[in-house]
């Protein structure tokens, strides 16, 4: 009797075994199918995640491209303002005679008596031609100069002039000279009959003016 109830207990036994393998066997592949399905998710969330990382990047990389950009062309147009002022401020001292300037022009040297007109009429035809800087007698033209007289003597800027007279100019030495001496122009007049007036122009490589007095 006992040993009947063993049996029947080990058949039972067997039987729930059985059973349970074979819900492993069912339940398995059910389970590697959920797990991969999960990974695939997982790697298309990371895949996702990843192009959009990347499209920021390049955003920001672009971003940061136009701002350079911007950045870089302000310096230069900084840079460039700065090089037009300068230029400007240069050009100015030049007018102004602040400043010591040297470069090609002529010289004219002149034997006689001129009066203030002659001087002014000289003075007006280079700066119409083109000269950037005038000294006569060593003294340097400004704004503010203007040509006199005192006791039948010509003053400029209250100096005395005396013979012979030399004027210095900067500026494109052929057009200033061949302006100048051209049949007709001022150097004509000043040496008309009855004044007893030698002029001599020469073109220069370098001229060298100081800044005017008071200026420097």
């Amino acid at each position: 009797m006992t040993q009947k109830r063993d049996q029947v207990v080990l058949l039972v036994v067997a039987l729930i075994l059985g059973l349970l393998v074979m819900r492993q066997l069912l339940v398995s592949p059910h389970l590697q199918k959920v797990s991969k399905i999960e990974e695939e998710q997982l790697l298309a969330l990371e895949v996702a995640r990843l192009i959009k990382a990347n499209a920021d990047l390049r955003e920001e990389i672009q971003t940061l491209g136009e701002t350079f950009s911007t950045y870089q062309k302000s310096l230069e147009n900084r840079k460039e303002a700065e090089g037009e002022v300068q230029k400007n401020l240069q050009k100015y001292q030049v007018i102004a005679a602040e400043s010591k300037v040297k470069g090609p022009g002529i010289e004219v040297d002149i034997e006689g008596p001129l009066s203030k007109e002659d001087f002014v009429d000289l003075i007006n035809a280079l700066k119409n031609i083109g000269a950037e800087a005038i000294s006569v007698n060593g003294i340097r033209l400004t704004p503010f100069s203007y040509f006199g007289s005192s006791q039948g003597q010509v003053v400029l800027d209250k100096k005395r002039l005396d013979q012979p007279y030399r004027i210095l100019a900067i500026g494109d030495s052929s057009l200033l000279a061949e302006a100048l001496q051209r049949k007709g122009g001022v150097l004509d007049l000043i040496q008309a009959a009855p004044k007893e007036v030698k002029v001599g122009v020469e073109k220069r490589e370098t001229v060298v003016l100081e800044a005017a007095e008071g200026r420097r």
